[in-house]
C-alpha cells in the first residue's frame, strides 16, 4: 500500500510538472507576442507543440514547416521599428520566464508553502532555465534551445544584442543571474528540510 501511495504521488507530481512546464513555454510565447503588442506591433496567433494553435483559434495547424519547434507566437512587426524594439520582443520571450522564475523564488522564501504547493513553486522557480539554455546551447555546443528540440538561434542573446549589450556581458550576466537562482533554490529546500529535522527531533 505504501508503494502504491508512493507511486501515486510521484505520478502526480509528474503531471504536475510537465503541466507547470507547458505553462512556462505559453509564457514564454505570450512573453514576446504582448511585448510585441505593447510596442505597436500585433499579435497574432500563438501555436504550441506539435504545431496547434491555441489562440485565438484553438486546434488550427501551423501553416509551413513546424520542424524542432516547441512554441511560436506569430507576430506583426511594426513597420518603423527600430533595432532595439525588435531586440526588446526576442528577448522577453525568455525574459518573461525569468521574471515568473524570480516571482515563485521570492514567493517560497517569503510565504514557505508546504507540501504539493511548495513542489510546484520550485517548479516555476525553474524557469530560469528557460534563457540560461537558450542562451548558451546554441552559441556554445550548436543544439538546439532544449538540446534534442526548440530553436537553434539564441534567441535572447540576439535580442540582448540588438539592444546594445555586448555579447561576453550579457552571457555572463545569465551565468550569474542562473547561479543564484540554483543556491537560492537549494538553500531554500535545505532550510526547509533543516526545519522539519528539528521539528520532528
Amino acid at each position: 500500500m505504501t508503494h502504491l501511495k508512493q507511486w501515486s504521488r510521484g505520478v502526480g507530481i509528474g503531471i504536475v510538472a510537465i503541466l507547470l512546464l507547458f505553462t512556462g513555454l505559453i509564457i514564454h510565447e505570450v512573453g514576446h507576442g504582448v511585448t510585441a503588442q505593447w510596442l505597436g506591433g500585433e499579435f497574432r496567433r500563438l501555436y504550441v507543440f506539435p504545431g496547434v494553435e491555441v489562440w485565438p483559434d484553438p486546434g488550427q495547424p501551423f501553416e509551413g514547416d513546424w520542424g524542432m519547434r516547441v512554441g511560436v507566437a506569430e507576430i506583426q512587426w511594426g513597420e518603423e521599428w527600430e533595432s532595439w524594439q525588435e531586440g526588446l520582443v526576442l528577448l522577453m520571450g525568455s525574459g518573461s520566464t525569468l521574471l515568473v522564475s524570480c516571482a515563485a523564488l521570492a514567493g517560497l522564501w517569503i510565504f514557505r508553502p508546504k507540501h504539493g504547493l511548495a513542489y510546484g513553486f520550485s517548479v516555476i522557480a525553474l524557469f530560469y532555465l528557460d534563457i540560461l539554455f537558450y542562451t548558451l546551447m546554441p552559441t556554445w555546443f550548436d543544439l538546439p534551445h532544449w538540446i534534442v528540440f526548440g530553436g537553434r538561434e539564441p534567441e535572447p542573446l540576439i535580442g540582448a544584442e540588438m539592444l546594445g549589450c555586448p555579447r561576453k556581458v550579457f552571457i555572463t550576466l545569465v551565468l550569474i543571474v542562473s547561479i543564484l537562482m540554483t543556491i537560492s533554490l537549494a538553500g531554500y529546500w535545505i532550510t526547509q528540510r533543516r526545519r522539519v529535522a528539528e521539528s520532528t527531533g
